[in-house]
């Protein structure tokens, strides 16, 4: 039966051990082939590719239009059937969907038994029909997911895009549930901190719409003098609907769906800043207000960094572990102790 990895909301949700084996499956090749890489050093493909080859790795780029050339020192070939001049038991595929069912037949008679269809925003390689096809194919298959997420000692921005899918319910590798005390604590900061920021924001926004003179608040009209703003009406309902509207979803969010409040709170925070800076920028005086508001930003942006880091904590225990491939490479060319 086909081992799937599947992220799609269309297709069957398959068990966690499922999804491991066919992750864990494909990073245990020591030979993969990157399809769809890009003559642009700077695209993404080619930043994988070369983690990936920084990893220990060795990759096939496979391009049809630039076989014959080099990345990043590695020769480019022009399909599937010429990576496979030398045994390659992994495919990643970064292409439009358009090309991933031909791709995978392409794989299967190839020889290729592991492909992974690499999604980060967008669709990326993913289709309807891949994990059917895949299944009559007799391929192992990881369905819309970033490898880069799959390695303990992913970059920030993987950690981060691992540890929001994993507060979210939709990391592929689960680990047994534990009580997680310091997390929850940092979402009680999140929910309380935001719901008082977020109310009175949302009375001083409607006060100044309501007032546009900014007497209702001790504001004066004066200050507005280097702003191209006539009254407070503007900058009210800018107060009101962005940034207390921003803060209350987030505490809300952070009651109801706590798993998707770390993410708000660092929007939420990162409004903030933004409506301080705003007034610094804008207004004829400042207020000691504003840095502590200023600072609240920060505090909520922190709160959101610390959820996230503490949920991927709890993440990297269930993500393969063991030597990287170049030491395992390493481990089976050394001689063993005792022979000559």
């Amino acid at each position: 039966m086909v081992t799937l990895a599947t992220r799609s909301d269309s297709l069957p949700v398959h068990p966690p051990s499922s999804a491991r084996a066919a992750i864990e499956g494909f990073l245990a090749e020591p030979r993969i082939a990157l399809v769809g890489a890009s003559q642009d050093p700077k695209d993404l493909s080619r930043v994988i590719l070369r983690e990936l080859v920084h990893r220990g790795y060795e990759v096939v780029p496979v391009n049809r239009r630039a076989a014959g050339q080099r990345f990043d020192g590695l020769p480019v070939v022009a399909d599937l059937a010429a990576a496979t001049t030398e045994p390659l038991g992994a495919a990643l595929f970064m292409v439009p969907p358009a090309e991933t069912l031909g791709l995978l037949r392409a794989a299967h008679a190839a020889g290729i038994s592991k492909v992974w269809l690499h999604r980060g925003v967008g669709p990326g390689a993913t289709t309807r029909g891949a994990a059917e096809l895949a299944g009559e194919l007799g391929l192992s298959l990881v369905d819309g997911e970033c490898p880069m997420m799959f390695f303990a000692d992913a970059t920030l921005v993987h950690r981060l895009h691992r540890s929001s899918r994993g507060l979210s319910g939709r990391f592929p590798v689960r680990v047994a549930p534990r009580r997680r005390p310091a997390l929850t604590v940092v979402r009680v900061c999140i929910a309380v901190l935001t719901a008082l920021v977020g109310l009175s924001a949302l009375v001083n926004g409607i006060q100044l719409v309501l007032d546009p003179t900014g007497a209702a608040v001790g504001l004066r009209p004066e200050l507005l003098a280097r702003s191209p703003f006539p009254s407070y009406t503007l900058p009210g309902l800018v107060l009101a609907g962005v940034v207390g509207l921003s803060q209350v979803a987030t505490a809300l969010t952070a009651i109801r769906r706590p798993a998707r409040a770390p993410l708000l709170a660092l929007a939420a925070g990162a409004i903030l800043m933004g409506w301080i800076g705003g007034q610094w920028l804008f207004l004829t005086e400042t207020h000691w207000l504003q840095p502590a508001c200023f600072g609240i930003g920060l505090l909520e942006a922190a709160l959101a960094f610390g959820a996230l880091h503490l949920a991927d904590r709890g993440l990297r225990a269930g993500l393969p572990t063991g030597p990287s491939c170049l030491e395992r490479k390493e481990a089976v060319s050394r001689p063993t102790q005792g022979n000559p």
